[in-house]
């Protein structure tokens, strides 16, 4: 299949009408169909962005409910829980764009920590994504 072929390279920035830039020079698409597939790649990581964005900032909001919740018990578990959601967001939001978010067992193994130690809601998002760049590695 011509798209897992181009799915499988990693596409850095793309121009339809005369430059295709990779990390590898010695791939190249030859017709409309190569940049269609192409184009259809990059849109699918740029929705895995997105789902990994809206995961910082969802856990940020459920790292405000902890904070709610530490400033009525001054229980030292909801400090480290707020930092530990803290460094995630801060972690998700910075890395959003890098290719390892498209590794489906990475992502997976991601998604496992933090359903664990940070909260269900951006659990919920990294799903999405999960199952959008599964869909993608299938194609």
């Amino acid at each position: 299949n011509l798209c897992s072929k181009w799915a499988a390279t990693d596409v850095i920035w793309i121009r339809i009408k005369s430059i295709c830039t990779w990390s590898n020079n010695d791939c190249w698409p030859n017709s409309i169909g190569e940049y269609k597939c192409l184009i259809r790649g990059l849109k699918m990581i740029k929705k895995i962005s997105f789902w990994v964005r809206l995961a910082g900032w969802s856990g940020l909001i459920s790292g405000s409910s902890v904070l709610v919740l530490y400033q009525y018990t001054h229980n030292i578990m909801f400090l480290i829980n707020i930092i530990t959601i803290i460094l995630f967001s801060a972690y998700a939001l910075a890395t959003a764009n890098d290719k390892r978010w498209t590794n489906t067992d990475w992502l997976l193994r991601v998604i496992l920590i933090v359903l664990v130690f940070v909260s269900i809601l951006p659990t919920i998002f990294l799903g999405i994504g999960y199952f959008i760049e599964r869909k993608r590695n299938q194609h």
